[in-house]
């Protein structure tokens, strides 16, 4: 008998635990009131999802709709005005806390299915982002009521993906290496071939010291050689001129006579 009673709460609890709340819209960017809902998913059997209790606030909330039923993997969205969505919704009475609280689902009997308690400390407060269950962790992402959930990427992953981006619009085939290597040896063997048709500045320095002391070396030459010429020939001018004077004397003494 304790075999079978074992057995018949094994049964029991995946099915009681089978609605879960996938998705908090808990503060929107403005006025929060009336635009408030709460994501829950039905991974079960079938069921009449008004039989069921949304708990908030230490209460438990009727649900109401005109279609009750709420079928294996579907979704289910709890609003305080389902007036103002633009989709359908299980109608109720609450005020979710910008601040965080517990969300509980319950049955008929009041039982707790499934209980999340957030806080605005997860994100999601006033940045038009939602609260939303996935892979068995709570995360931030653009709201998706009704459909599979898919939060943000973290910043890591984004600064991971930039690099990997610059590096491939970096890489080079092989063929324009090729050209680049081809080029660089073009370029060195082009630049000394220029440098030996320049004259290096000793080359020009040897020319300037040919070229300009020479006109200054045969002018003092020639200077020098025109004074010694003179002074050589200095007695021979005097001893002509003493010729001339004793002639001229020995002409005017003959006269006289």
């Amino acid at each position: 008998m304790k075999i079978m009673t074992l057995l018949f709460i094994l049964c029991i609890i995946p099915f009681a635990s089978a609605v879960q709340i996938t998705e908090i819209m808990y503060d929107l960017d403005g006025s929060d009131e009336g635009y408030e809902w709460v994501e829950v998913y039905n991974n079960g059997e079938d069921l009449d999802f008004c039989s069921y209790k949304f708990y908030e606030a230490d209460k438990n909330h009727r649900l109401s709709s005109e279609t009750c039923q709420l079928g294996s993997d579907e979704y289910a969205i709890i609003a305080d005005k389902p007036e103002n969505l633009d989709f359908d919704s299980f109608d109720s009475v609450f005020s979710l806390s910008n601040m965080g609280e517990e969300l509980c689902i319950h049955n008929s009997n009041k039982e707790s299915l499934d209980c999340v308690t957030y806080s605005s400390s997860q994100g999601a407060s006033g940045d038009g982002k939602s609260l939303q269950f996935v892979d068995g962790e709570w995360c931030v992402g653009n709201p998706t009521p009704g459909e599979e959930n898919q939060c943000d990427l973290a910043e890591d992953e984004l600064i991971q993906e930039e690099p990997r981006e610059e590096k491939q619009s970096e890489e080079i085939t092989p063929k324009e290496q090729d050209e680049e290597i081809k080029s660089e040896s073009e370029e060195q063997v082009f630049e000394p071939t220029n440098n030996l048709e320049k004259e290096t500045p000793t080359q020009q320095k040897t020319q300037e010291v040919k070229v300009i002391p020479e006109p200054v070396q045969i002018t003092s030459n020639i200077i020098y050689q025109s004074e010694a010429q003179s002074a050589s020939n200095l007695p021979v001018l005097m001893l002509l001129a003493v010729s001339i004077i004793l002639n001229v004397l020995l002409i005017i003494s003959t006269i006289r006579k």
